[in-house]
């Protein structure tokens, strides 16, 4: 089943002092919180999985930081939500199809803004770009 909502609720970004040598830069996605939701779609209500996460770009040693939190709506059958709520409540974990699907729609959401905050702070992408070469 689909992702059908993406928000982000906080944002963070820094840049420390300048320093000669080589940037690490370390990505990284972690999921807080799954919780079972009701949504309002249409004229009855549907209840989704809500899934608050974070998201971290380290520029090492010690050269800024960016941070994403937000929210992801996953749509599934009822009983299907049920399984993964007591799946999340046991291990802190969602089966791997699921957190696959999930993961795969933050990293296309959250990359980007990544890309566009450490131009604004004149850091290095936190992925590499694509380029020419002879």
């Amino acid at each position: 089943m689909p992702v059908i909502s993406f928000n982000f609720t906080k944002i963070s970004a820094e840049r420390s002092e300048a320093r000669p040598g080589s940037t690490n830069i370390k990505n990284s996605v972690v999921m807080n919180d799954v919780v079972k939701t009701s949504l309002k779609l249409g004229p009855q209500n549907q209840d989704v999985l809500r899934v608050l996460f974070e998201f971290t770009s380290t520029y090492e040693p010690d050269r800024g930081k960016i941070k994403l939190f937000g929210e992801v709506l996953y749509l599934e059958k009822p009983e299907k939500l049920d399984t993964l709520v007591k799946a999340w409540q046991k291990d802190k974990k969602l089966p791997k199809d699921e957190a696959r699907s999930i993961v795969n729609h933050l990293l296309s959401k959250c990359n980007v803004e990544a890309i566009l905050l450490s131009r604004e702070l004149n850091l290095p992408s936190p992925i590499e770009l694509p380029r020419l070469t002879k």
